[in-house]
């Protein structure tokens, strides 16, 4: 009797292990870092991140930052966007060394870009990331003095590519 409360007793706490291990690595999951060399609105592929100066700083904390993704081989762009309105919670550009990528988990669009030559493989990309409860962006234009700019960044919502709920199909 008291071999079987053993055994069961290891079973519940090998799947206590298991489950919080679980958990741990889906919270890990749910942030993404976008890394990027901008690129200037005319070019054929890659980032523009363009910095808003109409943004209205009586409603705004932060100027407004957009980000287009354009892939012209694969016919493809898609839009983030950072807007910190007043009215909601704070939800500020922070600086980090560049040591901070080391600790993360990112993709280097700088490669990541050229490989998406279909519209299948860009619009899967997008979808992946978008998929992140959190999403920032890093403009390596942006990094002074060993210092990086890290932006958070929402997807904007298209019909074709997101449900009814707001979840990438």
């Amino acid at each position: 009797m008291t071999n079987n409360k053993d055994n069961n007793m290891k079973k519940l706490l090998l799947l206590f292990i298991a489950i919080t291990l679980s958990i741990n690595t889906f919270a890990q999951a749910s942030t993404i870092y976008v890394i990027f060399t901008k690129t200037p609105n005319n070019t054929v592929s890659g980032i523009d991140h363009s910095i808003s100066t109409g943004t209205d700083m009586t409603m705004f904390r932060y100027a407004a930052h957009n980000y287009m993704i354009v892939n012209t081989e694969a016919a493809h762009y898609s839009i983030f966007s950072y807007a910190n309105r007043r009215t909601a919670p704070d939800n500020p550009i922070i600086t980090k060394p560049t040591s901070f990528l080391n600790t993360v988990n990112y993709i280097d669009w700088d490669i990541v870009g050229p490989t998406l030559n279909t519209f299948q493989k860009a619009q899967t990309k997008f979808k992946e990331i978008a998929a992140y409860d959190k999403i920032y962006f890093i403009d390596r234009t942006q990094t002074v003095n060993g210092m990086l700019t890290i932006i958070p960044v929402k997807a904007r919502v298209y019909n074709d590519i997101f449900g009814a709920d707001g979840k990438p199909l």
